[in-house]
């Protein structure tokens, strides 16, 4: 299982490479293209389409080829579609890469997530999310760097994608290990089914109607919507809120970008030591307090320098909202249930990529400088759609 668990954690490093360095490349995309900037969130509205319809159908596909084949061949996926973008020359290009990227990527994210939540612990999952933020903060600073020598945005896009397929050739080798894994995790359900708990057995495909009559599923879902905008809000669009509001050069602005994604990856391994001692519930209202801070030193008027730390604290309090919520799924909803709500948390999720192109729109044809107000609505709805799902569950458990 330590085999297993290391070689996720390199995956969700290839996860977090192309959500970072997109977002930072984007500046110099439409400058390069001449296009208009809330393009980009066309992109984005496609790619969630795609993640949800591969995460809504993640239970289904889990038993069909097992973790580890899905697995594969989804990051094999993702690095077709970053291939894809690197080419781009037009908006066509720019929504073909969009697909497979989406597909990709919502079927590891969901897949992996359910698996982890079921065989190890909290600090797992925030440690293998920490991993995500290396990849995440790792590409826009590359970004940064590759402007500064004056190298074209195509560049980091080429190296995100030679990386992801190494990562996907990595997963094919060690389909033997996965497949013994799943071997074993068969017999064990095989032999200890016992009906009467709903925690034991093999998988329930729930329908979305079942799902949805579960008292606690419609805050949990729209906690994920939340969270997801404002991590997309934060990422996506934090460079071009620089580079428009702040005036910063393209370079400075993909490099300052990056601390927000800094701050998700050291909070996320210090989370994985603090969830040693701390419930998650504790964990996810840290991280909100800690959002709340962010948000409040971006809305004041202070020196651009302090913009920094702003993004930092922001991405420190996104850490362990995100996989601590995950780590409450079979708690929530029961194991036998986990992989078909952690499939439709996810697509909830990615349905929040739905407020990129409305933000993008809005803030085009009045200014990006309303970012940070739309940050601080979503930053509430999540902290009010926790607060409800907890006095839902601590009722039903009473």
């Amino acid at each position: 299982m330590v085999f297993i668990f290391i070689l996720i954690c390199i995956v969700f490093v290839g996860l977090g490479l192309p959500d970072g360095v997109i977002g930072a490349v984007w500046p110099p995309i439409y400058t390069d293209l001449k296009l208009n900037i809330a393009i980009g969130s066309l992109m984005t509205v496609i790619a969630g389409g795609c993640t949800i319809i591969s995460s809504i159908n993640c239970g289904r596909l889990v038993k069909k080829f097992g973790t580890g084949r899905l697995t594969a061949g989804s990051i094999l996926l993702t690095a077709i579609g970053i291939f894809i973008l690197a080419s781009a020359n037009n908006i066509f290009g720019l929504i073909l890469c969009a697909i497979p990227f989406g597909l990709g990527a919502g079927a590891v994210d969901s897949a992996l997530n359910n698996f982890v939540s079921q065989k190890y612990k909290s600090s797992h999952m925030n440690w293998l999310h920490c991993f995500w933020g290396v990849g995440a903060m790792t590409s826009p600073y590359l970004v940064g760097i590759f402007l500064d020598n004056g190298l074209s945005w195509r560049a980091p896009i080429v190296l995100v994608a030679c990386i992801i397929t190494f990562i996907s050739l990595i997963m094919f080798l060690s389909l033997p290990k996965w497949k013994k894994l799943e071997a074993r995790e068969y017999e064990y359900e095989k032999n200890n089914i016992d009906e009467d708990n709903d925690d034991e057995g093999s998988s329930e495909n729930l329908r979305i109607a079942e799902v949805i009559k579960i008292p606690q599923a419609k805050f949990v879902f729209l906690a994920f919507f939340s969270y997801i905008s404002l991590e997309l809000l934060s990422g996506a669009w934090g460079s071009t809120y620089l580079v428009e509001v702040k005036g910063l050069s393209h370079a400075t602005a993909a490099k300052w970008i990056a601390m927000f994604f800094l701050g998700i990856t050291l909070a996320r391994f210090i989370s994985g030591f603090i969830a040693i001692k701390l419930s998650n519930l504790a964990l996810i209202r840290g991280g909100e307090a800690l959002c709340l801070t962010g948000l409040l030193l971006m809305l004041l008027p202070l020196p651009s320098y302090i913009l920094p730390v702003s993004f930092a604290l922001l991405g420190a309090g996104c850490a362990p909202i995100f996989p601590s919520m995950l780590q409450e799924t079979p708690t929530r909803f029961g194991k036998k249930k986990s992989a078909t709500i952690m499939g439709l948390q996810m697509a909830i999720a990615y349905l929040g990529a739905i407020v990129s192109p409305i933000f993008g729109f809005v803030a085009t044809n009045t200014s990006f400088a309303i970012m940070p107000y739309i940050m601080l609505f979503f930053a509430l709805v999540l902290i009010g759609s926790n607060i409800k799902v907890n006095r839902i569950c601590n009722k039903k458990n009473q």
